[in-house]
């Protein structure tokens, strides 16, 4: 890495590109007006709708030509240009030089416009601060390394149910090596599958097709188009390199399994213990995990499984070969940085990191980070006794700007609350509120962080410090965290945080925690309101 630790860039040319396409988002927001408000600040441009050609070609233009060094996209959530086909637009921001870590995002739609369509003055002080919010995110990141791969013609699927025996069949036709693992015996695998009605045969005598029954998943590491899975049975390990992962489980015979592919592949699990996909309507096949590809199975009658197992294998396979026929793969490198000059090579870092990214180098006596298994949830940076570690992606310094920024909104008789949320769960069902119009304070000021693991206690007495009434904490609910343990170690950092508060004669109950998923709206909005109506008795009494 380049820069330890960020600082900040002020000549760093910067373009503002804001949306007014969110319906009857003028009556709440004047699009144009804010957006007047940062001309100082950067190229700004107004558009009704930045997903569409003209916007589209004015920034990646500005992009090819030079002419801009970051981009703030003030429209809508962040979320949408990761689990949507909005993701599009930062593939191409990426594919004509633009570093992911020079992406800044203000959500006006879910975060402002949809909860604040009463209080349309509170909307726009709120708007204007997390327009701010996203420059200094810009200014404060450093670029981020990347890399490029030949991706693997290679594929690993996970289950031999009818799904993915039929992407098995599919894939082997379009000229991959497969590899399919099932715990089970042969016998007793095939045995819960219609036989008849699958291309078993041809599978078996082709010679790219390679059954592993009787095997378990048991370690994973890597990217997509580059996996080292390890396999396993009773007469030992062996690690197979792949392209990418098919997962075709019944998890809802085998919730055990589920939860071990949750670990090792990083599949996103819903309330009821299923694996989730990264949109269920338009990327069903699809998981957060690049790479990683979903074939469910659902409790119907036959026929009607193995005509939705067809159309999904189909989907898994069209979205696995748009990457893997590519000739190069471009991976950023979002991991945890080490600065050799404070880290003590404690092995702190070591015994906290789920994914056993970090080691300890004897000879240089210094923390190392395996850039195959970081997953930059910020475990290890919040347990760092030496502050040695930082996230590239949330750095330690933007996040003091953030709280600093944000504690700047004047609530003007409303509790002033910060909103410390997750990207895996807080985040979206904050965004699932303001989708569903469920009204809150426009005090409730919203920011993003990594993981619950990444919450420093600092980042709250900070937070306090600048005034704000009271902190509300977004998380994965128990066992659903995307980073395994990232919430469970949050609860234990703060069970001993509030005894520090105590000390300090500052209410512990000005910090609540609250385990949501995604889909959550409901949840958020009436603890949020909740929270707020608490605060307000509490005032003078702390």
């Amino acid at each position: 890495m380049q820069c330890l630790w960020p600082t900040e860039v002020n000549c760093m040319d910067i373009g503002l590109f804001f949306c007014r396409g969110h319906g009857p988002d003028g009556r709440t927001i004047d699009v144009d007006a804010l957006a007047q408000k940062f001309a100082k600040d950067g190229q700004v441009s107004v558009h009704e709708h930045v997903c569409l050609t003209e916007a589209q070609r004015e920034l990646l233009g500005k992009v090819e030509r030079g002419e801009i060094d970051g981009v703030v996209l003030a429209t809508c959530s962040p979320g949408h240009y990761g689990n949507s086909l909005h993701r599009i637009i930062l593939q191409r921001l990426r594919a004509v030089g633009m570093n992911r870590n020079r992406i800044g995002f203000a959500n006006l739609r879910e975060q402002v416009v949809g909860p604040h369509r009463d209080d349309p003055e509170g909307a726009m002080r709120k708007a204007r601060l997390l327009v701010q919010v996203a420059l200094e995110r810009v200014r404060l990141s450093h670029p981020m390394d990347s890399t490029e791969i030949a991706p693997r013609r290679v594929v690993l699927v996970v289950g031999a149910t009818t799904g993915g025996i039929l992407a098995a069949h599919r894939l082997v036709t379009k000229g991959y090596k497969v590899h399919l693992i099932d715990e089970r015996p042969r016998e007793a695998a095939l045995k819960r599958v219609h036989v008849e009605d699958l291309p078993i045969a041809a599978l078996d005598d082709d010679p790219r097709m390679t059954f592993h029954f009787g095997h378990s998943l048991t370690d994973a590491n890597g990217w997509a188009g580059d996996f080292a899975v390890e396999v396993s049975n009773s007469d030992g390990k062996r690690w197979l390199n792949v392209g990418a992962v098919v997962v075709a489980v019944r998890e809802q015979d085998d919730p055990a399994l589920a939860q071990r592919i949750h670990e090792l592949l990083l599949v996103e699990l819903g309330m009821d213990g299923t694996l989730r996909p990264l949109n269920s309507t338009t990327l069903f096949t699809e998981t957060r995990e690049p790479g990683v590809f979903l074939v469910r199975e659902d409790d119907v009658d036959e026929t009607t499984r193995l005509r939705t197992a067809a159309m999904r294998a189909d989907s898994a396979v069209t979205a696995l070969s748009m990457l893997l026929d590519r000739n190069e793969v471009f991976h950023d490198i979002a991991i945890t940085e080490v600065n050799p000059d404070l880290c003590g090579a404690c092995g702190t870092c070591v015994k906290t990191c789920a994914f056993h990214a970090a080691s300890i180098d004897a000879k240089r006596d210094v923390a190392t980070v395996d850039t195959r298994r970081c997953k930059a949830c910020g475990n290890c940076v919040t347990a760092c006794p030496a502050a040695a570690r930082d996230l590239v992606t949330y750095p330690h310094h933007y996040l003091l700007r953030a709280i600093e920024t944000l504690s700047q909104y004047p609530s003007n008789g409303d509790p002033k609350v910060l909103c410390l949320l997750c990207d895996s769960c807080g985040y979206p069902a904050a965004d699932d509120a303001g989708t569903k119009g469920l009204q809150y304070p426009a005090s409730v000021l919203p920011l993003n962080i990594c993981c619950g693991g990444r919450m420093d206690t600092q980042y709250l007495l900070y937070a306090f410090k600048q005034g704000f009434d009271g902190i509300f904490v977004g998380r994965c609910h128990d066992d659903h965290c995307r980073n395994i343990v990232g919430n469970t170690d949050m609860d234990r950092r703060m069970d001993l945080f509030r005894a520090s508060l105590r000390a300090r004669r500052i209410n512990p109950e000005r910090v609540r925690i609250w385990g949501l998923s995604p889909n959550e709206g409901e949840q958020y909005a009436e603890q949020v309101n909740d929270f707020c109506a608490y605060l307000r008795e509490q005032r003078g009494g702390d």
